[in-house]
């Protein structure tokens, strides 16, 4: 459910709508920044992962599918998650979190497309981070997964943060069976997952704490000889 009432004082929370912005822009930022490093890594050579789930797997392209179910996860995980303005700095600091994690792992690990892959055709992805490019180095871990998880520990409603558990076991399955992902790839999402979702909780509290200390402090102090 909407806090309205929070969101009613929010002009009066001038630390609060101070963090909503920065963590705003910190996430569209890194996501710039994903767009040019996503273009990157397609150029280098990576590791050729044996995968013996996807050796017995024929390919099947579920690429429409994949997209739907992905992005009606999010959107409802989305509206439930950022229900009051402190869960939407801390759903923004838990994104920026899971995207800072992935470019690390993407640089840290790169890797050649499994054997067999069909490309995903993701439209949003095309007309954003992939620059409209077929990208198929966009590897570990997998980010359609780990941001339907994500939203399972952000969402508070019981009912649809199950919802989107399942939905996540679903959508990594079909990566899998499409060949987009290696099986590793979609069970660390759920690890970097959880590890994103800790960090944005924790950067959320000491950012709050220190943003309100600022604007309690005297601003004649700040001059004060």
């Amino acid at each position: 459910m909407i806090d309205t009432k929070s969101f009613k004082a929010l002009g009066t929370q001038r630390s609060l709508t101070l963090m909503i912005m920065v963590s705003l822009v910190a996430v569209l930022s890194t996501f710039v920044l994903t767009t040019y490093y996503l273009a990157y890594n397609e150029t280098r050579i990576g590791y050729q992962l044996y995968d013996p789930i996807l050796s017995a797997i024929i390919p099947v392209d579920l690429s429409q599918i994949i997209f739907v179910s992905t992005y009606s996860c999010i959107v409802i995980g989305l509206i439930y998650s950022m229900s009051s303005p402190e869960r939407i700095v801390k759903t923004n600091l838990a994104i920026l979190c899971l995207l800072t994690y992935r470019l690390i792992f993407m640089y840290m690990i790169p890797l050649e497309p499994p054997v067999g892959i069909i490309p995903l055709q993701d439209e949003f992805l095309l007309n954003t981070t992939y620059g409209n490019q077929v990208l198929q180095k966009d590897l570990f871990f997998s980010g359609h997964t780990a941001s339907v998880v994500i939203l399972f520990y952000l969402v508070e409603h019981k009912f649809v943060s199950i919802a989107l558990l399942l939905m996540s076991f679903i959508i990594g399955s079909m990566l899998i069976i499409q060949h987009v992902h290696y099986t590793i790839d979609v069970i660390a999402a759920y690890a970097f997952a959880y590890i994103s979702y800790k960090s944005g909780s924790r950067l959320t509290d000491i950012s709050l704490k220190y943003t309100r200390y600022f604007f309690l402090f005297p601003a004649k102090a700040l001059f004060a000889k």
